[in-house]
């Protein structure tokens, strides 16, 4: 995974490794920009006996709205990919094929009203 990452993790343990990076990443070089905190993004893998067990991306926003707008088109980018989501309290949830004998699943939910700027939350993750 270190390998395959443009920049070093800010976090580090055996089972973590912790990124921030900035919104615009199209070129190789602009992860290594800094990161604006108005509108940027946070990665964390976890590993399960040095296996990636699960995803979460963390993405700020200067504001709801924005936050709005992002969250409808990951979730119109994952339906047209995974097909329709089920509502659970208050994320959505699309099923991936399985893995390895484990189903995959991605999980996006709004956090915006929590906050007092745009927070969504991505997670990809397996389960049994």
């Amino acid at each position: 995974m270190l390998s395959s990452e443009k920049k070093p993790p800010e976090e580090k343990d055996t089972n973590y490794l912790f990124y921030s990076l900035a919104m615009d990443t199209l070129y190789p070089d602009s992860v290594k920009e800094t990161v604006d905190t108005l509108n940027y993004f946070t990665v964390a893998y976890t590993f399960d006996q040095q296996k990636l067990s699960e995803i979460d991306e963390d993405i700020y926003l200067s504001t709801d709205s924005s936050a709005g707008v992002v969250y409808h088109h990951l979730s119109d980018y994952l339906t047209s990919k995974y097909g329709q989501a089920d509502n659970h309290n208050d994320a959505i949830i699309w099923t991936m094929k399985r893995i390895n004998g484990k189903t995959g699943r991605i999980s996006l939910s709004d956090e915006s009203e929590e906050y007092d700027y745009g927070k969504l939350s991505l997670v990809y993750y397996l389960e049994d």
